[in-house]
């Protein structure tokens, strides 16, 4: 563990090696302060051809269902509301999923504190009610800008920004993990007899209980891990099994931005932004222009920019095509690498069945 974590979607939201690839999502947004005990926290041609697809093997593909979450109806205009093939094979890489299992993770570790009567140093939640993300002045998740700002509203606000008050509580939210000092106690429950770096002391090392009760080798934080996921985590290291299935995902985000439908769509984004006096060969560009570094992408050029981008994306529907594109290469992906399927889809039943149980979903 850590210390409390912000769990974003795509940055979510979607671990500590999840694949980041929306460049549009600057700010880190606090989702929910919770523990993350010792782990992650976290991808052509016109169309497919069948027969093509038909000659891999598929014989063992399951077919993967998202966990049981509140179900949320897809809205065209509205990207936060879609999903994509392979968020229903991933822990760390779905923000729905690893907001649960950190939640799970930092109920169990406060119970275990309690044993050895240590007040934990966080907040930990008591229902699944209490770990549901709430409402924040930010993306509502990692799809909501996957593929680029869509909002006119909000880059007519803010351009390529987002409110401060977006980046503060991401700040504030963050700090225990920064900066928190723990007593040893606390710390030796906790982590055990390593530490948070793993490593063990002479302090440590003559200190293998707390009020008189043995510790855990890795302490709370990896008994935690053993009961949700199997396995004691290294921070930033994911399970062989999700790294795989986040292979999968970088190559079908990789595949879409070089499809020829995704190139058309920027080549008529790209015209239309030159009609309207702004030269860029892709909306990545624009989000990325080095000149809204110092203002925080809020400068009045850069609201003027994004105001533009949006108009040009919504006019040639960019979001959804790469979004058509994307889902198209995962499930074909999918499709040709059913032995990776079918182990991250059956890892992430195991994993959510302990959360949900922890939860009392």
């Amino acid at each position: 563990m850590e210390g409390y974590a912000v769990l974003s979607d795509k940055e979510t939201v979607e671990g500590a090696s999840s694949v980041r690839k929306n460049r549009a999502f600057k700010p880190t947004v606090a989702a929910l302060a919770v523990v993350a005990l010792s782990g992650a926290v976290v991808a052509g041609v016109d169309s497919f051809d069948e027969q093509e697809i038909a000659q891999a093997n598929v014989a063992s593909v399951p077919a993967a269902e998202l966990w049981r979450t509140p179900a949320v109806a897809p809205q065209a205009d509205d990207p936060s509301t879609w999903t994509l093939p392979i968020r229903a094979y991933q822990v760390n890489g779905n923000e729905v999923n690893r907001t649960l299992l950190s939640a799970a993770q930092a109920k169990k570790a406060a119970a275990c504190l309690d044993r050895f009567g240590v007040a934990a140093p966080f907040t930990a939640p008591r229902s699944w009610s209490e770990a549901a993300p709430t409402a924040h002045p930010g993306p509502k998740n990692g799809m909501d800008v996957r593929y680029g700002d869509h909002d006119l509203a909000k880059v007519s606000a803010y351009g390529y920004g987002w409110p401060d008050e977006a980046q503060a509580g991401a700040r504030s939210a963050r700090s225990f993990a920064a900066d928190a000092e723990l007593s040893p106690e606390v710390e030796l429950a906790l982590y055990g007899p390593g530490g948070r770096t793993g490593k063990v002391t002479a302090r440590t090392a003559a200190a293998p209980t707390v009020n008189g009760k043995a510790v855990p080798t890795a302490g709370c934080a990896g008994e935690t891990d053993q009961a949700l996921v199997g396995r004691t985590r290294t921070p930033g290291v994911l399970d062989t099994t999700e790294d795989a299935i986040t292979k999968l995902e970088r190559r079908s985000w990789d595949n879409m931005l070089t499809d020829p439908r995704t190139l058309a769509v920027f080549g008529k984004w790209s015209s239309c932004m030159k009609s309207k006096g702004f030269d860029y060969k892709d909306p990545w560009a624009a989000n990325d222009d080095p000149r809204w570094v110092a203002g925080g992408g809020k400068s009045a050029e850069a609201i003027a920019t994004a105001k533009a981008d949006v108009t040009c994306r919504n006019s040639f529907g960019v979001s959804e095509t790469m979004h058509k594109v994307e889902t198209d290469w995962q499930q074909r992906l999918l499709k040709e690498n059913p032995k990776v399927a079918a182990e991250a889809k059956g890892y992430t039943q195991r994993v959510m069945a302990q959360v949900d149980a922890t939860l009392g979903r």
